[in-house]
């Protein structure tokens, strides 16, 4: 994705490598991240302002010391992978309070939840993997024949990939009665159905 949007001219296949490793660290706090979003209001509705303070003060602290100790050796990718590592302290301590404030989550299905998340993000993964292996080849073959069609192909590549991908998650997540499943499966229909309507 990132050598179709970016790479050309002086962003060459260098800088796409160099900026998939920052992506990836971004991506190891991804969750986190947005799990804080959802968790820390939490907090101002039970009046307890004071325990996300606490824990994005922390985060901070984590993120600063931990680019300090780090930035020589790793560079960009390690400011990022601070960031992630800042958001996992703070989605840690807020849960932690949480739970200490309201006490633990009920647990039935959260096996059977977690399991199904597992099992439908590794055939996606593997799914993701195969199709664009296969692609890549079909890209290199056309590259050579008409080289002004590989960037048009690769788009669309990427589109088709990215769409199966989509769908077996989506149905796998179905498959084990994940909550919300139902509308991630139906979410193409209405995505095309508001189009339309427009």
């Amino acid at each position: 994705m990132i050598s179709l949007l970016y790479e050309g001219g002086r962003f060459s296949a260098s800088d796409t490598a160099a900026v998939a490793m920052i992506l990836q660290a971004y991506m190891v706090g991804l969750v986190p991240y947005s799990m804080v979003k959802v968790v820390a209001p939490t907090f101002y509705s039970l009046d307890q302002p004071r325990i996300p303070l606490i824990a994005s003060v922390s985060a901070v602290a984590v993120n600063l010391t931990f680019n300090a100790l780090t930035y020589r050796t790793l560079g960009a990718p390690g400011l990022a992978l601070g960031t992630s590592l800042a958001a996992i302290v703070n989605l840690t301590i807020l849960r932690v309070a949480f739970r200490r404030l309201v006490g633990p989550r009920a647990s039935g299905g959260r096996g059977r939840e977690g399991l199904a998340l597992l099992v439908a993000n590794g055939v996606m993964a593997a799914v993701i993997a195969l199709l664009w292996a296969l692609s890549e080849r079909g890209i290199a073959f056309v590259q050579e024949a008409a080289p002004a069609l590989a960037g048009g192909l690769r788009a669309v590549a990427l589109a088709l990939v990215i769409g199966a991908a989509f769908a077996v998650y989506a149905v796998i997540l179905r498959r084990f009665a994940y909550p919300g499943a139902d509308l991630l499966v139906t979410l193409p229909r209405r995505i095309v159905g508001r189009l339309r309507r427009r």
